[in-house]
């Protein structure tokens, strides 16, 4: 027996040009489809005041952002990352200082 369940999904840049306001910061745990959220971001990352938390699985969310100029940082040996907006990278220092920055 086969169910189907439909799901509606929409993007972080639908959302934002629906007037959802812009998040402060997001954690993705969507198992190595983080770029693909990222894909569906890209106007958000040029707002430049989100921080965002992920799995940096995939070598092509990290450049997704890495080409924005953000700063992206290893935050553990299990590819967690947290990427900073250009705006906010000095701001940032204090809790970025003790991380590895993403090349």
């Amino acid at each position: 027996m086969e169910i189907k369940i439909t799901v509606a999904t929409t993007t972080l840049d639908a959302e934002i040009a629906a007037g959802a306001p812009l998040p402060d910061l997001i954690k993705m745990d969507i198992e190595f489809a983080e770029h693909l959220a990222l894909k569906g971001a890209r106007q958000l990352p040029d707002r430049g005041r989100t921080i965002i938390a992920f799995e940096g699985y995939k070598r092509e969310a990290i450049d997704l952002l890495l080409v924005r100029n953000w700063a992206v940082f290893a935050v553990d040996q299990s590819n967690n990352c947290l990427a900073v907006p250009p705006p906010m990278i000095e701001s940032a220092r204090p809790v970025t200082r003790n991380l590895t920055k993403a090349e």
